[in-house]
């Protein structure tokens, strides 16, 4: 499977987590049609971390050789620091608090991840991607 598909499904999943519990949240709060379409172009950018950080470990597994273990622990572990500083840029523009946003990309990282497990696991088990 080619990078471009694995990533791309990442963040799809992800960002079919956030935009709806942020349009949900947006209706509970009563916000006009201006803010909410704000929300959800926020939220477009909060659902970024997770592919940004399998993105990197991409790269970073096609330049040198690190153990398959060792990439999982890295990527699992990037989800929350590239979360909170996304959730940190961007609370003022949707429903919530820093840990509300924070909660919610590490949610959805982690899901989108996960669902997504065979393919990201299956490029990282390829041979052609390590270098020798």
């Amino acid at each position: 499977m080619k990078i471009d598909n694995i990533l791309s499904k990442v963040y799809r999943s992800s960002a079919a987590i956030i935009v709806s519990t942020i349009v949900l949240a947006c209706l509970i709060c009563k916000w006009s049609l201006a803010t909410t379409v704000t929300a959800v172009l926020v939220s477009i950018v909060v659902s970024s971390p997770p592919a940004i950080s399998l993105h990197l470990l991409f790269l970073l597994a096609q330049k040198i050789r690190i153990e398959r273990g060792f990439v999982w622990v890295v990527l699992l572990a990037s989800i929350p620091v590239s979360s909170f500083i996304v959730a940190w840029l961007f609370a003022d523009f949707v429903p919530g608090k820093v840990w509300f946003l924070l909660l919610l990309g590490m949610l959805s990282g982690y899901t989108g991840i996960l669902i997504n497990g065979i393919s990201v696991s299956q490029f990282f088990n390829s041979s052609d991607h390590e270098r020798e």
